[in-house]
């Protein structure tokens, strides 16, 4: 880690003096289920995080129809069944490692 033992150690302890008192098995369930929730409102901050999170949403939204989309292109006009897809499938992810590891080598 980064930090000294004794800066880990305090940390810790500030982490857990900022958790509410869980007393019972509900207590511990609903700050479980509550805590990503509550950990998203840093999305909320300012406009360029509210800005990037909906760029990302969306971006996601309309690679996931263009892919769709593709998979239906090509099975209607060039005649690919499930194999055909699967190993289009593989080619891709070869290519998206092979992209990775050698052309954007990491520093």
């Amino acid at each position: 880690e980064t930090l000294s033992p004794e800066s880990a150690a305090q940390a810790r302890l500030n982490r857990l003096s900022e958790r509410p008192p869980m007393n019972t098995q509900a207590d511990v369930w609903k700050y479980n289920l509550m805590r990503p929730a509550k950990e998203l409102m840093i999305l909320n901050r300012n406009k360029l995080f509210r800005l990037l999170s909906a760029l990302a949403f969306f971006s996601g939204c309309i690679g996931s129809a263009d892919h769709t989309l593709f998979l239906y292109y090509v099975e209607e006009n060039f005649g690919f069944n499930d194999s055909d897809i699967a190993t289009l499938f593989l080619i891709i992810g070869i290519m998206g490692i092979f992209v990775q590891i050698v052309i954007l080598k990491p520093f």
